[in-house]
């Protein structure tokens, strides 16, 4: 699941509502937190209560902040561990690797995209190279968040396309990603 905050305060209702369904989502993006970089965040433990949260925020609150939660029932029966991003991507991008006895890694990455072209060039880079390690090591990649770009002109009221979308459609093309409400076709 992938929540579009747009300020994780003003949506803690929205939050815990999602949480608290009969079928809450076992792993979920959380973009544009808008979160202070503080050390203790007891509220936010609080309210993501029987998930493990990875989060990273921008040097400037007003901008970004992307969270990860995966519920406690995935995270304890193996270890999920950050793995490092550039400092320039702080609060655009998390990237968490679950690691389960008898089970193939899974690389989480939770991504939120900003209409600037060239931080979103360095996300697609990133999130790029890690896919290219994750296939080499046989390792599984779930990628979510908001990329602020649509793979279809439909997908616009307008039908027209942003730059954003060609550059969105030319990374999900180039690393053979699916969207996970696409059809995989028959072979």
């Amino acid at each position: 699941a992938t929540i579009n905050a747009r300020g994780l305060r003003s949506h803690k209702v929205d939050i815990q509502t999602i949480l608290a369904s009969r079928q809450p989502p076992d792993i979920m993006a959380v973009t544009e937190t808008k979160l202070k970089s503080q050390p203790r965040r007891q509220w936010l433990h609080r309210l993501f209560k029987g998930y493990t949260i990875k989060h990273t925020t921008h040097p400037e609150t007003s901008k970004a902040g992307v969270l990860l939660a995966v519920s406690q029932t995935l995270a304890e029966l193996g270890e999920l561990k950050l793995q490092p991003t550039p400092p320039e991507l702080n609060g655009f991008l998390v990237h968490a690797t679950l690691h389960r006895p008898n089970s193939t890694p899974l690389h989480l990455v939770a991504v939120y995209c900003p209409h600037q072209l060239p931080i979103r060039k360095e996300i697609y880079k990133h999130i790029t190279q890690s896919a290219t390690a994750a296939r080499a090591a046989n390792d599984q990649m779930l990628i979510l968040g908001d990329f602020n770009a649509v793979l279809q002109k439909e997908d616009r009221i307008s039908c027209t396309t942003h730059p954003a979308d060609t550059l969105h459609r030319q990374f999900v093309h180039d690393n053979g990603l699916i969207a996970l409400d696409t059809p995989v076709p028959d072979n």
